[in-house]
């Protein structure tokens, strides 16, 4: 049985980052990563709302969006696809903010290892197919823990 490719909207304005990021993912079976980047927020926006995105990698500082404001954008668009927001601030204060506006995961670039990022990505978006199953009083619930492991395991993976 074959499945299909992770579809990966990689959200970054630094043509380097995005280059680096690209890389981590090489390591993947061929096939199993279909990665989409794009460098404003405004495209992103026009492409989430298409449809067909498991999963966003969001640069929190774009030419056109800047901070929690680019998460509470990306979540009216695509409530339901799993995020991760990615930035090159080491501040524990932005990123349990972050996860407060729906982010799954939040990741500091140059901190990122290899293995990490394409894990990352993996978790979430089997979490959230399980989640859609679930009633209100389950979600809130399964959210709660799952942000409290994720803040845990990105501490883990990335010192």
């Amino acid at each position: 049985m074959r499945t299909r490719a992770l579809r990966v909207l990689l959200v970054e304005d630094n043509e380097g980052d995005a280059r680096l990021l690209r890389e981590m993912f090489t390591t993947e079976r061929p096939g199993s990563i279909e990665l989409t980047h794009l460098m404003r927020l405004s495209e992103a926006l026009a492409h989430l709302a298409k449809g067909g995105v498991d999963i966003v990698l969001l640069d929190m500082g774009l030419p056109d969006g800047h901070g929690l404001d680019t998460v509470r954008r990306v979540r009216a668009v695509a409530p339901d696809v799993p995020l991760i927001v990615l930035t090159g601030l080491d501040d524990e204060l932005l990123a349990a903010e972050a996860m407060k506006e729906g982010a799954q995961d939040y990741l500091i670039k140059g901190q990122i290892e290899n293995r990490a990022l394409p894990r990352a990505c993996a978790m979430p978006s089997s979490a959230t197919a399980c989640r859609r199953k679930l009633t209100i009083s389950e979600r809130t619930s399964c959210n709660s823990r799952m942000s409290s492991c994720l803040t845990c395991r990105t501490s883990c993976d990335l010192h």
